[in-house]
């Protein structure tokens, strides 16, 4: 069912894999020409540079840096960008939040301490952090995928210590205990993954 970096995709196209679903960063440089792209399947989208024009059975709309949404059988797109377009896409198998049609705006989703849970309903959030804060310790109610926009930061979860900076995806697992050291001023977007059935 998922489906990689396909033709119409942008030059750059990257993808972190995970069992149950996917990362997938889209990104078109500035003069490259026009943006178009046709999400393949239901996803959660987050825009982080760029903006996009998109239409669906619920109508035209579009989305700006710091806006979040869930789609499907859509189309964003931009004839005359001008600067970047970054997109970040998740992609998770058997998501019942695919079937809604959600967007939020960045200005109600809000920048968020990275200390705080990921809780948007299905939604990507964004979370920023300042170098040398640390989070508190805490278990993870839900297998979250971040992918880190800026920054350098060290998860500790469990027994394992994962190092990751900007253009890395990581996951926090279900049920892991765990806390964030963040060195460089972070920007990392996230969302949890659907329960198991």
């Amino acid at each position: 069912m998922r489906r990689g970096c396909i033709s119409l995709m942008p030059r750059l196209c990257t993808k972190h894999e995970y069992p149950f679903g996917l990362v997938r960063v889209l990104r078109w440089t500035a003069g490259s020409g026009p943006v178009f792209r046709r999400l393949p399947e239901p996803a959660r989208v987050f825009i982080v540079e760029g903006s996009l024009q998109a239409s669906d059975a619920e109508g035209a709309f579009t989305l700006v840096p710091g806006d979040a949404a869930i789609l499907s059988s859509t189309t964003l797109q931009n004839d005359a960008p001008v600067g970047d377009t970054v997109i970040l896409e998740f992609v998770f198998d058997n998501d019942p939040a695919a079937a809604e049609h959600a967007v939020m705006k960045g200005e109600s989703v809000g920048w968020v301490e990275i200390a705080q849970w990921y809780d948007a309903e299905g939604q990507p959030v964004s979370t920023r952090d300042q170098a040398g804060s640390v989070t508190i310790p805490g278990i993870a109610r839900s297998d979250v995928l971040l992918y880190v926009v800026r920054g350098r930061m060290r998860r500790f979860e469990d027994e394992h210590v994962f190092e990751v900076s900007a253009g890395d995806s990581i996951r926090e697992a279900q049920g892991g205990s765990g806390y964030w050291e963040v060195f460089e001023d972070a920007e990392v977007v996230a969302t949890d993954a659907p329960a198991a059935r």
